[in-house]
């Protein structure tokens, strides 16, 4: 689109200078040489909610003065770990991105440009276009939207000079993402793999524990969490070929394992709409909303409120479906 128009309204003269893709295969990437880039796959589900807690407390302890940006994948991701975080952890973390207002992410904004020593869950909204003075860390977890948008934020540290780290978290079903980063130099954190393939630590697991039972027991984190799943199956459905799943079956599984690690007693109910959009319409695991609960939702969102509740049904049932964890054993 951006070439069409610079054709449009240019000279057949002018110069291109592209910073971000590269000229071919023997290029070297364009991520900054002061930036120590690693990465780390969780290996199964039942941590793929606790690993953010677990490697942003071994974050904090590895700097004096830790300042840390950590990427989600969507907004609402984002607006869920803040509120397990501030509310929850009582860990302070800012939050910003794209469902907050203007104003609000201005302030947000400045208030972690300022800070010494800050934590800030974000959105791609940071990825580009903002300076962040001493960053010591990026984190980026879950799939990045592209191999150029993983660059960009791992350019929120390493600046002015100074050295930086950059850690890429994924699932399991999301590594084949780092057969996009050809040219990159991002060895496996040995650290970090050690910790997910050993015993979580006691003391960060009864914290999670802890946690979990207080979204079980607060609306507005358990509506966050709700938000989460939906965003988690939203935006993983678009991104089925990159992570190479054929079958929606196995996309609402991952998605449906994910929401027993937020917390959620049973998997949120959706409306046809929602389903109808996603093509998951008929698909195992996938829990409606009932008639009732749909006029109740219409009649909310008209009203400005938003929300669910009430029992949901799977193909013609009122029951939610058992879930299980990718290794096969209940979840808790």
């Amino acid at each position: 689109e951006l070439k069409g128009i610079m054709a449009q309204t240019m000279g057949d003269d002018y110069i291109e200078v592209d910073c971000i893709h590269d000229g071919g295969a023997d290029d070297p990437s364009h991520t900054n040489v002061q930036v120590q880039q690693s990465h780390v796959i969780v290996p199964t589900m039942d941590r793929y909610v606790s690993s953010v807690v677990e490697i942003v407390r071994m974050a904090m302890q590895q700097e004096k003065s830790p300042k840390i940006v950590v990427f989600f994948v969507t907004a609402r991701m984002v607006q869920f770990y803040s509120e397990m975080f501030n509310e929850a952890l009582k860990i302070p973390v800012i939050e910003l991105h794209s469902k907050k207002s203007q104003s609000y992410r201005t302030r947000a904004s400045d208030n972690f440009r300022e800070a010494e020593s800050a934590i800030l869950f974000t959105s791609d909204v940071s990825a580009r276009g903002v300076d962040y003075p001493g960053v010591t860390q990026v984190i980026q977890f879950g799939l990045p939207s592209s191999r150029e948008q993983y660059i960009h934020r791992l350019g929120r540290t390493g600046r002015a000079g100074n050295e930086g780290k950059g850690w890429l978290v994924l699932g399991q079903f999301e590594s084949m993402f780092l057969q996009e980063l050809h040219n990159i130099e991002i060895p496996v954190n040995e650290e970090l793999d050690r910790l997910f393939h050993g015993k979580m630590n006691a003391d960060v697991e009864e914290e999670v524990e802890v946690a979990l039972r207080k979204i079980q027991g607060n609306k507005s984190l358990t509506k966050s969490a709700q938000g989460a799943y939906q965003a988690f199956l939203g935006f993983y459905n678009g991104q089925m070929k990159r992570i190479k799943l054929k079958r929606k079956e196995d996309l609402v599984s991952l998605a449906n394992d994910f929401s027993a690690q937020l917390g959620l007693k049973e998997v949120p109910r959706l409306t046809k709409q929602m389903v109808g959009k996603m093509g998951l319409k008929g698909v195992n695991g996938i829990v409606l909303l009932s008639r009732e609960e749909e006029a109740e939702v219409r009649g909310r969102r008209q009203g400005g409120q938003g929300g669910q509740g009430g029992r949901g049904r799977q193909g013609g049932s009122s029951a939610s479906p058992k879930r299980t964890n990718n290794s096969g054993r209940r979840s808790r």
